[in-house]
């Protein structure tokens, strides 16, 4: 009020008497309207300090109508937003779900469809026997002997030197 005031002097002390009258009236105008606005009399009449204008009872229903359809869409607005966002919720709560019994079901088949294989050389064969005998008893491995591993363990066990060749033949 006090910057608008102030303004109107500005152009006041810069006009014309015909303009110099017309700011007049302006000012009082105001001044009554401030004064009829503040006054419990004239309910209807009120001043809408945010967009520095006189509301009469027509403007004030029109505004009361906007401010409530303005309040109803945020509510609206607002409403969705909360039911999007449970919406995420929910299906970054399935997707974790569906992902986890993926995952159960893949290490499901891996023990039991896709068993490991052991294929040992000769080395290991005479050297390590019981150790690969105990991994094959547990049912978790299979074992394949090569044919080229077949045929050193043969050679090897024609010379004297290794006992533990004929055990692993």
């Amino acid at each position: 009020q006090d910057e608008n005031l102030s303004r109107l002097k500005d152009i006041f002390i810069s006009s014309t008497p015909e303009e110099e009258q017309c700011l007049t009236r302006l000012i009082y105008l105001r001044r009554f309207g401030l004064l009829m606005a503040a006054n419990s009399m004239a309910p209807a009449f009120t001043f809408d300090t945010s967009s520095q204008l006189f509301v009469g009872p027509e403007q004030k229903e029109l505004l009361d109508s906007k401010l409530a359809e303005e309040a109803r869409l945020a509510e609206q607005t607002q409403a969705r937003e909360k039911q999007n966002s449970l919406m995420k919720a929910l299906a970054n709560q399935r997707l974790k779900g569906q992902v986890d019994l993926l995952r159960t079901q893949q290490r499901h088949l891996r023990a039991n469809l896709l068993p490991f294989v052991l294929i040992p050389d000769a080395l290991s064969l005479c050297n390590q026997l019981n150790t690969l005998k105990r991994l094959v008893n547990s049912r978790k491995f299979n074992l394949i002997i090569a044919n080229v591993t077949l045929r050193i363990l043969d050679e090897m066990k024609g010379q004297k030197q290794n006992f533990h060749v004929r055990q692993a033949l």
